[in-house]
């Protein structure tokens, strides 16, 4: 069963030196070749391709220190990656969504 879960996640970056951003991405796409994709989208995009059915949700590239929100609905549990270049080797995680 898959739940479907409105979402409101707040992305603050902790980074000293580094701009982030988070997308979150279907599950059962490759996080490799999604962040391929997204990177060549470049700065301009906010290294997110426009209109790729493989992100579900993701938020603009943000400095160090700032915070960022974004609003979406969750197909159930997906994979989140920084898409900035070759951020997605380490900075990638896994969006559990479980019934309480």
């Amino acid at each position: 069963m898959r739940l479907c879960v409105e979402v409101t996640l707040t992305f603050t970056n902790h980074a000293s030196t580094s701009a982030h951003n988070w997308v979150l991405i279907q599950a059962d796409s490759d996080k490799g070749d999604v962040a391929a994709a997204e990177m060549r989208a470049g700065a301009d995009n906010q290294y997110v391709l426009p209109g790729d059915p493989n992100v579900i949700a993701s938020t603009d590239v943000i400095l160090p220190g700032e915070t960022t929100r974004v609003q979406f609905t969750t197909p159930g549990a997906g994979t989140y990656v920084c898409t900035i270049p070759a951020h997605d080797r380490q900075m990638f995680g896994k969006l559990i969504v479980a019934e309480s």
